[in-house]
């Protein structure tokens, strides 16, 4: 008899559109749950794409194929909030990975924990997004607040992608940058306003 995954891969590619969790469940006479888990380690693996379609629901789709009607990126004048920016960059940075980022609580080692914002269900992408406005001169508790950020992501244990996402204000991690970029040490940084684009 075929796994699960095996039956949701077959079931994308006969209909060849994307669907979500509930969708797919309902087809294939299995609990929600069940499906949600294989969805989840079909995208790390690369064999689905997974992301938010145009209603906000989280689909599924051949690994070849875009999710139908993505996410437009929002014009970051609409966001008025560090709270907005992180709801938006996980949407946006969720669909172009292919993965369902989630805020978690993440063990660093030991007992020591931290609450990231963007986070993949396996833990191997592991980041938070980051709403600054450049103050001249930027304040050394700004910048300070990045080093921290930067710091607590390169003692996550396990993860394979560590990030910062930052919005409003692109000088901001710029300045970090031409300062400590050598301290970096496997943390990418993203800017997001009407696209997505990587600074480190």
């Amino acid at each position: 008899m075929a796994s699960l995954a095996e039956r949701i891969l077959g079931q994308l590619d006969a209909e060849d559109i994307p669907l979500d969790d509930d969708e797919l469940a309902a087809r294939l006479g299995v609990v929600r749950q069940a499906v949600n888990q294989a969805c989840r380690r079909l995208a790390t693996e690369g064999r689905i794409r997974r992301g938010p379609s145009g209603g906000g629901k989280i689909v599924n789709a051949n690994a070849g194929g875009e999710p139908a009607k993505p996410l437009p990126i929002a014009t970051t004048s609409t966001i008025t909030s560090g709270a907005a920016f992180e709801l938006h960059a996980r949407r946006v940075v969720s669909a172009a990975w292919g993965v369902a980022l989630e805020s978690r609580i993440i063990a660093l080692g030991g007992a020591v924990t931290h609450s990231f914002d963007l986070v993949s269900p396996d833990g191997a992408l592991v980041g938070d997004a980051k709403w600054y406005k450049d103050l001249r001169p930027i304040p050394s508790a700004k910048l300070s607040v990045i080093a921290e950020y930067v710091w607590l992501l390169q003692h996550v244990e396990n993860a394979k992608r560590r990030f910062l996402v930052f919005g409003q204000d692109r000088a901001v991690p710029d300045r970090w940058l031409a300062r400590y970029q050598p301290l970096l040490a496997g943390v990418e940084f993203w800017f997001l306003d009407e696209r997505l684009t990587r600074l480190a």
